[in-house]
């Protein structure tokens, strides 16, 4: 009896060392059914896609308030706004896309960026899809670049110089699903952005994915 129990002891043994061991340092396990332990990735992420606003619109935002010592009568003040929008309708790296994208700066720092985020390999040409309908979901990731190109004279799409980077905004990344479509929004405050309010006349944004 006890050598019969000595049989699938080792079977255990030996299958833990077999595939155990490539869990524990992130190797991709061997012929085994159940998802490999480590995290999702994209092998082979497009490459990032950049494009830049029209110039700013520029507003005034009525705001009012309340100062104390005056027996709670408001006061309305003004502050100056600036909306960027893209020059195209959208922007995209493969099958994934930002598309009605508006940035709103107030001269105190406060941002908002607004769009529609989008994954779906109909996006491309239906000789590129069949290897994209092979992400189940994909993590965006935006950037927006405050900049001056007040000295360019030709076209943001043309341009062969660099410019100013005034403020960098990085929004949270986000997960979409094959298929998903979602309005997106983010909301924050940059010392930077509102430093150098006056200046900034367009936004770069690039999108990337995994």
């Amino acid at each position: 009896m006890g050598k019969l129990l000595l049989i699938p002891i080792g079977v255990m043994v030996a299958t833990y060392a077999a595939f155990g061991g490539d869990c524990r340092r992130g190797r991709p396990v061997r012929k085994f059914c159940h998802l490999p332990c480590y995290d999702y990735r994209a092998k082979s992420p497009g490459n990032p896609a950049q494009q830049t606003t029209t110039a700013a619109i520029e507003l005034t935002l009525d705001e009012k308030v309340v100062e104390e010592g005056e027996a709670g009568l408001p006061r309305t003040t003004q502050k100056a706004v600036k909306v960027f929008q893209l020059a195209t309708s959208e922007i995209r790296v493969q099958h994934c896309r930002l598309s009605q994208f508006t940035m709103t700066v107030v001269e105190d720092g406060t941002w908002t960026v607004n769009c529609i985020a989008e994954q779906n390999p109909n996006l491309v040409a239906s000789a590129e899809r069949p290897p994209l309908f092979n992400f189940k979901r994909n993590k965006f990731f935006v950037d927006v670049r405050g900049v001056n190109m007040s000295q360019l004279s030709e076209p943001p799409a043309e341009r062969v110089v660099g410019q100013p980077q005034l403020f960098k905004i990085s929004p949270n990344a986000f997960w979409l699903g094959a298929g998903e479509k979602k309005v997106m929004r983010w909301t924050g405050d940059s010392s930077e952005a509102g430093r150098f309010f006056e200046l900034v006349n367009r936004v770069d944004v690039d999108l990337r994915y995994e």
